[in-house]
């Protein structure tokens, strides 16, 4: 899914039973799909990811554009930058 991150965070917390829980969040703008009756602009979507990985991405300059790919779940697996953004394409 092509998409414009717009930014990622990362958080980390005990739980009740107090073991540690650590999740990253990307924050995606999106058009529409074609196919969506009433709607009108773009979405935008906060998407669990990995949290080491969201660290890599803590240093890229936003926005910028991706492609999310998406396992039948909807679990973001792995984020590729488009080229030609200022950011280095890791």
């Amino acid at each position: 899914m092509e998409c414009m991150l717009m930014g990622v965070d990362r958080i980390s917390f005990r739980n009740s039973d107090n073991e540690l829980v650590e999740m990253g969040h990307l924050y995606v703008l999106s058009d529409f799909d074609e196919d969506q009756e009433d709607c009108a602009g773009q979405q935008v979507a906060k998407m669990n990811f990995d949290y080491a990985a969201t660290k890599e991405l803590m240093e890229l300059t936003f926005p910028c554009k991706v492609d999310l790919q998406i396992n039948l779940k909807g679990k973001v697996k792995k984020v590729i930058l488009k080229k030609g953004q200022g950011n280095d394409g890791k």
